[in-house]
């Protein structure tokens, strides 16, 4: 489908946000910047956490503190499926049976979150999240007229 370009005009909307944000305890820092472009409207959306948290624990206690997550979801014709995402995939990702396997790895050693197997269960609870979120996507849209069945989401993201 496709960006709608601007019918108003052929300048593209240069303005561009930044975001900053830092793990003193991760020792990173980091940026997200954006712009509209040539589109009607921003349709991306992205987000940052430098921890993951756990099910249900509202005091973070349990989150996992050395661990970052970073995504970027590249809205194409629209922004439902971008904010989607951006509002769901926390939560989605911290209810994956992998990643509470993850969480009960030792840091290090063999058959730890530091080896193979723990770098497998990030990716299955990555995979899994991303599948359940693409079922519940598919039944929201079931019920738009909006064409946005259609329409094409692109997201990337990045677990530290």
């Amino acid at each position: 489908m496709g960006n709608q370009i601007c019918s108003s005009s052929d300048d593209p909307v240069r303005a561009k946000f930044t975001e900053r944000g830092c793990s003193v305890k991760q020792k990173i820092q980091f940026a997200v910047s954006g712009m509209q472009g040539l589109r009607n409207e921003m349709e991306d959306h992205h987000l940052y956490y430098t921890y993951i948290p756990a099910p249900g624990d509202m005091d973070f206690e349990n989150a996992l503190r050395d661990h970052s997550v970073f995504a970027g979801f590249d809205g194409h014709g629209g922004d439902f499926t971008s904010t989607f995402l951006k509002e769901n995939f926390m939560a989605v990702f911290a209810q994956q049976p992998e990643l509470a396997k993850y969480r009960s790895m030792e840091e290090s050693g063999e058959k730890s979150r530091a080896d193979v197997n723990g770098v497998n269960c990030l990716k299955q609870a990555l995979v899994g999240a991303f599948l359940a979120l693409d079922r519940k996507i598919l039944l929201l849209q079931k019920g738009r007229n909006e064409g946005l069945r259609r329409a094409k989401d692109t997201s990337t993201s990045s677990v530290s």
